[in-house]
């Protein structure tokens, strides 16, 4: 499964430099955001996780 969602990770466009920055302007000014942003990762994965454990059901 983890590779499966590595390969997804891997073919989403990367972001621009000013995102990124932005980014890690958060990151810098609060401490907790790594584990909001980590959290919100995890909803998302668990998301996808779901729609294709659906899916292989189906099939």
């Amino acid at each position: 499964m983890i590779a499966q969602c590595v390969r997804f990770i891997s073919h989403l466009p990367m972001s621009s430099s000013k995102a990124r920055a932005s980014k890690s302007a958060a990151l810098k000014d609060d401490k907790r955001a790594i584990f909001a942003a980590a959290a919100h990762a995890q909803r998302a994965v668990d998301y996808l996780l779901r729609f294709s454990a659906s899916e292989a059901a189906a099939a």
